[in-house]
Formats: structure tokens, C-alpha cells, sequence
């Protein structure tokens, strides 16, 4: 009887822990946001102003392309970036 119990308190501590993950993972400010963000979306993303997002363009922040203009913003490499580079910027 003991193992029974100890069995359904395992399975029902894995569902409680697998719930409580992706609720705090949809909490996650990152995951409100696109992995290709927009200029805009990177600023509000990175609660900060047009010239200061240019300035961190210009020290090397992750952009894509498109042409002469920048396309869209990868969130992920921006957080990597910035996680590697904060103290040069």
C-alpha cells in the first residue's frame, strides 16, 4: 500500500512541476515577446529609448539586415549579447 502512495504522490508532484514550469515560463517578460523582435519591440522589450538602442546597435548588438535597414532584432542572441557584453556598454 505504501509504494501505491508513493507512486501516485511522485506522478502528481511531476504534473504540479510540469504546470507550475510553463505558467512561470508564459510569465516570463522574454516569452511576451518575439524571438524576431522589431525595433519598437526591442525598446519595450528592453525598456529603453530610441538612442540608446541605436548607441547598443552601434557597440555590436545582434540585428538582421535586410539591406541597408535592420530588419528585426533576435531576442535571444540580445540577451546573450548583453550577457557577454555589459560591461563594455
Amino acid at each position: 500500500m505504501n509504494d501505491i502512495a508513493e507512486l501516485i504522490e511522485v506522478k502528481i508532484d511531476a504534473v504540479v512541476t510540469s504546470v507550475l514550469a510553463n505558467k512561470l515560463d508564459f510569465l516570463d517578460k522574454d516569452n511576451q515577446y518575439s524571438p524576431l523582435m522589431t525595433q519598437s519591440e526591442a525598446r519595450k522589450w528592453l525598456g529603453i529609448g530610441d538612442d540608446t538602442l541605436k548607441y547598443y546597435i552601434l557597440k555590436g548588438m545582434p540585428v538582421i539586415k535586410k539591406g541597408d535597414k535592420i530588419y528585426r532584432i533576435p531576442r535571444d542572441a540580445v540577451k546573450e549579447w548583453i550577457k557577454n557584453e555589459w560591461r563594455n556598454i
